[in-house]
């Protein structure tokens, strides 16, 4: 039997067998980006529109107290994943691999630039039940204060490239660093933004776990990594070590003045490295990268201890 009901347009029975997702808070000048075969982002007709007010503002819809016709209308884009097989309704195994394909994508256009974009739709496996359902992970309330996430048409090779470093990117640092980056942008207070950064930057440039002169050592790795030119390295140094007194006043619970400004530099720099992490060549192994970058700044004692200070 073909899927009915909500997942009529969510799971279509087609040749095609795509399972397309909408992306919120996106616009894009591409029709279409092509990432694999199996994997695409493509502009939504009046059609997909029409569409999609079954699964997401219909009675049975797990989304209809969040997901309004002006939403519907503001989507511009979706994102596609092909499943294949001659299987009309996709299993558990499949479902779960769409999801995080569709999720890669969302952590790669937020590692690319600043802006936030999210998939209205969640999975859930009921054991023993032989069915899926549907949930959202919108939390709308973040998404009333953030522009509008805009992907120009001269980013397009730049997130094609991010997309397949990310996807074979497995390290638990890394993973937890870009998980952080994601979950930020559910936070609806700036001080639980800054702590996420600092998990982020810590399982990247601390990654031994040892509690001793994190400030010292985040500063300089970053500036290092991030930079060759020393005034460069300086100006790095001290936007991160500027943000690490920030987050050690937040959590002694003391008030900071200048905050919004600090977690602003804080999620560029942070998604500086994660761009860096990305396109460097070698191991991406956060204790194998720190040992390259402290092996670098031992031929630049100067530098190292201006940017540790």
């Amino acid at each position: 039997m073909p899927p009915t009901g909500k997942w009529q347009y969510l799971m279509p029975n087609t040749e095609e067998e795509l399972f397309n997702v909408p992306l919120h808070n996106f616009t894009s000048d591409a029709d279409v980006v092509i990432f694999d075969d199996r994997l695409f982002l493509r502009r939504l007709d009046d059609v997909d529109k029409d569409g999609l007010r079954l699964p997401y503002t219909g009675a049975e819809s797990s989304f209809v107290a969040v997901v309004t016709d002006r939403i519907i209308k503001n989507w511009t884009h979706c994102v596609s994943v092909r499943w294949t097989d001659g299987v009309a309704v996709p299993d558990h195994d499949r479902l779960l691999t769409a999801f995080g394909r569709m999720n890669a994508v969302v952590t790669a256009l937020h590692v690319l630039h600043a802006g936030q974009v999210a998939l209205p739709l969640n999975y859930s496996w009921q054991r023993n039940v032989k069915r899926v359902t549907a949930g959202t992970l919108i939390r709308m309330l973040p998404f009333q204060k953030s522009p509008a996430y805009h992907l120009g048409a001269g980013e397009l090779e730049s997130l094609q490239a991010l997309l397949v470093a990310h996807e074979a990117t497995t390290e638990r640092g890394y993973c937890l660093a870009t998980r952080r980056l994601d979950l930020s942008y559910d936070r609806l207070q700036e001080e639980d933004r800054l702590i996420d950064f600092w998990i982020a930057l810590e399982a990247l440039f601390a990654p031994d776990g040892r509690r001793g002169e994190i400030r010292y050592k985040v500063s300089r790795r970053i500036a290092f990594g991030l930079s060759d030119e020393r005034a460069n390295r300086l100006r790095i140094a001290d936007v991160v070590k500027r943000s690490y007194d920030a987050r050690s006043r937040i959590v002694h619970g003391d008030s900071i003045a200048n905050l919004k400004s600090i977690v602003d530099e804080t999620e560029e720099m942070l998604r500086a490295a994660l761009r860096w992490w990305l396109e460097r060549e070698g191991s991406r192994n956060p204790n194998k990268v720190v040992e390259t970058i402290d092996d670098k700044m031992f031929g630049n004692p100067d530098d190292a201890a201006s940017s540790g200070q």
